[in-house]
C-alpha cells in the first residue's frame, strides 16, 4: 500500500517472482516520485497482516516506511550497457599488427604460431608481440562476430606481459603502441558501433612506479611515503632484496604479499587525487568508454565513490565494472560500480552445462538467488563472462566437448545481462588456468 499526501492510497499487487532457497520472493517495480510512505499487506484467505517498521501486525499499528525518492540513492547504469556483447582481449596474445614494436630479447617468440606449450619455463615471461594495432586490424572480425564492446586487459607500461604491475599510468606500453594508437582504436571502434573499456589496476603499482622509486631513494624523507602502507624502515629496493623465502618479510604491504606489487594507501590525499585523475585522463585523451577495475573489493569503497563521481563527470555514460568474485551487492547500490564480473554466474553455468554437477533445479535456484541479490538494473548490465584471463578456458572446463561449449554459450548470450567472450573461446581455444589460458590467438582458419 502506497500513501502519498493529498492523494488516495494506492494498492499494488506484488506477484511471486521466484524463490530464495526455501523462501518465496515477491517483487514489483513501481515508478515513484517525491516523498512516499508505504507498508506491505499480506493476505492469506480471509486474514491479513500489515508489515511495517514495527514488524508484522494484525492491524495497521506496524507503522509506515518512508522514503524521499528524489533524495534516494538509485543505481543508474549506462543505457547502452545491457545491449552490449563484450569481447575480452589479452593484448600481448591477440594479434601482432606492428612487428616493429616487438620486444627484442631471449624471450621474444619469433613465430606467432609457436604454441604456448613449446616455450621454456613460465609462458607469462615470453612475448609473442600482440599490440593495439593488431586489435585495430581485427575490428572487422569482431564486428562480424557481433561484438559491440572491447575490454582490454592492462595496456599501460609495465615490466610483465600481463601488465598488472604498472610503471606509468600515463604511458601506453611501447610494445603495445602509444596514445595515438589508442585514440585510433577507440575512434575506429566507435565508427563500427563498438565501445572500448580499459583495465584499471589501482589497488597496487609496480616497484618501478616513480613514486615508489622515490620512497626507495629518499626513505622517510620521500614525499610519497604516504602513498604506500609502509610498516617499517628502511625499505630496501625489492629488485635486489627480499629474495626467496625472505619475500614474505617485505616492510610494506604487497598485493597478496607479493613484493613486486606494493599496495596503494588511499588514506593519502595525494595518492587518491593522482588515481582519480587517471580515471578521467584516458576518457578525455583517448575517448574510452569505461573501466574494468582490478581486485576492486580490495580497494576502499570511499575511493570508488569518488572514482565514480570523477569518471561520470568526465563521461556521463561511462561504464564501471568491478572485479568482485563473490556477491557484490554492496558495490551496486548506485554510488560505486555499474556492474561486476559475474563469476557466480560462471560457476553456475559451468556446473550445469560444462561439468554436469548441478541439476536443473539447483541451476535455476542459483540464478534466482543472483537476481534477488542485485537491483534489476544491475542484473540487466551484469558482466556475464564464462572465460577470462584468470580461469581455466571454457572448452577445457567442458571436458573438450564442443556440444557443452555451445550450450553454455547459447545460455550466456540469451540470459539477462551483458555477455563477454574471452578471446579464442569462440573458436574452441582450450587451456588450463594462468598462464595456459593466455595462448596466442590462432588466425589460421584451417586450424
Amino acid at each position: 500500500v502506497i500513501k502519498r499526501e493529498g492523494r488516495p492510497n494506492r494498492t499494488v499487487l506484488m506477484p511471486l517472482s521466484g524463490q530464495d532457497g526455501p523462501l518465496d520472493v515477491f517483487s514489483k517495480d513501481i515508478p515513484l516520485a517525491g516523498k512516499v510512505s508505504y507498508s506491505f499487506v499480506l493476505r492469506d484467505g480471509k486474514e491479513s497482516w500489515t508489515l511495517g517498521p514495527k514488524g508484522v501486525k494484525k492491524d495497521e499499528s506496524s507503522g509506515l516506511y518512508e522514503i524521499d525518492v528524489a533524495g534516494a540513492l538509485l543505481l543508474e547504469t549506462p543505457k547502452w550497457a545491457p545491449n552490449t556483447i563484450w569481447y575480452q582481449v589479452f593484448p600481448e596474445r591477440f594479434s601482432n599488427g606492428d612487428p616493429a614494436n616487438d620486444r627484442k630479447g631471449p624471450k621474444s617468440v619469433a613465430d606467432w604460431t609457436t604454441p604456448i606449450t613449446d616455450v621454456e619455463g613460465n609462458p607469462n615471461d615470453w612475448y609473442w608481440g600482440g599490440d593495439l594495432q593488431g586489435v585495430i586490424d581485427k575490428l572487422p572480425y569482431l564486428k562480424d562476430l557481433g561484438i559491440s564492446g572491447i575490454y582490454l586487459n592492462p595496456i599501460f607500461d609495465g615490466p610483465d606481459t600481463h601488465k598488472y604491475a604498472t610503471d606509468d599510468y600515463l604511458k601506453i606500453a611501447p610494445e603495445f603502441g602509444d596514445e595515438a594508437i589508442l585514440r585510433r582504436l577507440t575512434t575506429e571502434a566507435h565508427r563500427l558501433g563498438m565501445r572500448v573499456m580499459l583495465d584499471g589496476v589501482f589497488n597496487h603499482t609496480s616497484v618501478y612506479f616513480a613514486p615508489f622509486r622515490d620512497v626507495i631513494e629518499k626513505q622517510e624523507n620521500s614525499d610519497y611515503k604516504g602513498w604506500y602502507h609502509i610498516r617499517r624502515w628502511p625499505v630496501l629496493d625489492p629488485v635486489t632484496n627480499y629474495m626467496g623465502p625472505d619475500e614474505k618479510n617485505i616492510p610494506y604491504d604487497g598485493w597478496w604479499g607479493i613484493k613486486w606489487m606494493p599496495k596503494v594507501n588511499y588514506a593519502d590525499p595525494a595518492a587518491t587525487a593522482y588515481f582519480l585523475n587517471i580515471g578521467a585522463h584516458w576518457i578525455q585523451k583517448a575517448g574510452i568508454d569505461g573501466w574494468r577495475l582490478d581486485v576492486a573489493n580490495e580497494v576502499t569503497s570511499s575511493f570508488w565513490r569518488e572514482f565514480r563521481k570523477t569518471v561520470k563527470g568526465a563521461k556521463g555514460d561511462a561504464f564501471i565494472v568491478g572485479e568482485v568474485w563473490e556477491n557484490a551487492a554492496e558495490w551496486l547500490q548506485g554510488d560505486q560500480f555499474d556492474s561486476v564480473m559475474n563469476y557466480p554466474f560462471r560457476s553456475l553455468v559451468l556446473d550445469f552445462f560444462g561439468r554436469g554437477t548441478k541439476d536443473a533445479l539447483a541451476f535455476s535456484t542459483g540464478l534466482q538467488d543472483l537476481r534477488n541479490a542485485y537491483p534489476p538494473q544491475a542484473t540487466a548490465a551484469m558482466f556475464n563472462m564464462i572465460g577470462s584471463h584468470d580461469v581455466t578456458r571454457l572448452k577445457k572446463e567442458c571436458g573438450e566437448d564442443d556440444r557443452r561449449v555451445i550450450l553454455a554459450t547459447l545460455f550466456q548470450m540469451t540470459y539477462p545481462g551483458s555477455p563477454c567472450v574471452y578471446y579464442g573461446d569462440e573458436i574452441g581455444l582450450s587451456g588450463a588456468s594462468d598462464p595456459w589460458n593466455r595462448a596466442p590467438m590462432p588466425w589460421d582458419r584451417s586450424k
